[in-house]
């Protein structure tokens, strides 16, 4: 099992979970397995992005894919997400 953490602001919280819940297919097509997120205790639009994968392949497949970065900016990410795989 291969873990993407994801780590980002975003400009309002509502937004980004409509976008989020709207990407569910690029989601499924992209190899996600289980995916969770969470809320940074008193800083309630930074987040923690958690998505499984099968292999390491898929989940750089992922993270590169345009309609995820298309997703992003439309949820209001800011700035450059931080992004590590664990296996």
């Amino acid at each position: 099992m291969t873990l993407a953490v994801i780590q980002h602001s975003v400009s309002d919280f509502d937004v980004w979970l409509q976008a989020y819940e709207g990407a569910a297919a690029i989601r499924a097509a992209g190899g996600v397995t289980e995916a969770s997120f969470h809320r940074k205790a008193g800083e309630p639009n930074t987040l923690l992005v958690l998505h499984h994968f099968g292999s390491i392949d898929e989940a750089q497949r992922f993270l590169q894919d345009p309609e995820l970065k298309l997703a992003m900016t439309r949820g209001g990410v800011i700035g450059e997400p931080r992004v590590e795989i664990y296996e």
